[in-house]
């Protein structure tokens, strides 16, 4: 069954941000068809816009990468 992660979830994931319990950072690493929307990126492109959101670089490069990466799928 396909998994849509929402934003703060992917971020998290993403990050290795400790708030993410290990067993679900694990589930998601193994889940077959993990898929993150546009919209996370479009999410994700305020809050860094507006420095709330300490990430490596632009939300569009850093999801593309993030996806990629980690075998998710980008709807």
């Amino acid at each position: 069954m396909p998994l849509l992660l929402d934003t703060h979830i992917a971020i998290w994931f993403w990050m290795g941000d400790q708030r993410l319990r290990q067993g679900l950072r694990e589930q998601i690493a193994r889940q077959p068809g993990v898929t993150v929307s546009q919209i996370t990126t479009l999410e994700m492109q305020i809050k860094w816009g507006l420095g709330k959101l300490d990430i490596p670089s632009e939300p569009r490069i850093f999801v593309r990468e993030a996806v990629s990466t980690n075998g998710f799928e980008y709807l």
